[in-house]
């Protein structure tokens, strides 16, 4: 990519394009740069475009070395407005990758909670996961109210995505959130609510995994057991 005194947002806009990645902007990006660089990873080539500001990109690589203009979105890239910097990049072992994530004591966080918010309401059951995972890592207790919400989202894996993100952000709030999901019909969800509350820990997640003993799957009842005895073992 060469470009001379251009605007970031237009950089921004032919790397999304040229990825298949679905663009979510929270932030004008007038500011006019002159830049050159060849054949950089992606996420070296958005570092050098956004210049530390905050943001969260999750993608997922396709499988040739050339993306099809026309084939679907492989990802989605979140910019925010606050210029703090941003987190190193990790991956995980799906093969997606998450780089970037903005910091957590960032001033536009609460920017950026409206506008993962908004994106929990897409159509696309994939962005909507997306953005439950950065409400998790960003957010904190502030997110904990749409990640209520994303508990009974349609999806079973954005489902799955709220249930993990809880009990990362763990606390009391996470845990009575928690409640809802221990109402699922699906039992293996029941149970990876379980082991979240024992994850969790504290007065309200054992309050929590004793109404769970008495549910009507057996595994959920011993998942309950075994993280109840561990809560006790930990306050001996």
């Amino acid at each position: 990519m060469k470009a001379h005194d251009v605007t970031v947002k237009r950089l921004v806009e032919e790397i999304a394009h040229r990825g298949a990645i679905r663009l979510m902007l929270n932030t004008a990006l007038d500011e006019r740069v002159t830049l050159e660089f060849r054949q950089l990873p992606l996420q070296q080539a958005v570092d050098r475009i956004l210049r530390g500001r905050n943001y969260a990109l999750q993608y997922l690589p396709p499988p040739c070395s050339t993306v099809n203009p026309g084939a679907r979105v492989q990802g989605t890239l979140w910019i925010f407005s606050d210029d703090a910097h941003p987190a190193e990049a990790a991956a995980d072992d799906t093969g997606i990758v998450r780089i970037a994530v903005p910091d957590p004591a960032g001033s536009g966080n609460d920017e950026a909670t409206v506008l993962l918010a908004a994106a929990l309401g897409d159509w696309d059951a994939s962005v909507r996961e997306e953005a439950v995972d950065v409400l998790g890592d960003l957010s904190g207790e502030a997110a904990i109210p749409l990640l209520e919400q994303a508990l009974v989202d349609p999806d079973s894996d954005v489902q799955e995505a709220a249930i993990a993100a809880l009990a990362d952000i763990g606390g009391v709030q996470a845990a009575r959130a928690l409640a809802t999901a221990l109402n699922d019909d699906n039992a293996a969800r029941r149970e990876n609510t379980v082991d979240a509350l024992g994850d969790i820990g504290g007065k309200t997640a054992t309050r929590l995994l004793q109404r769970a003993l008495a549910d009507q799957e057996r595994l959920v009842q011993e998942a309950a057991a075994e993280h109840l005895a561990e809560l006790l073992n930990q306050q001996d």
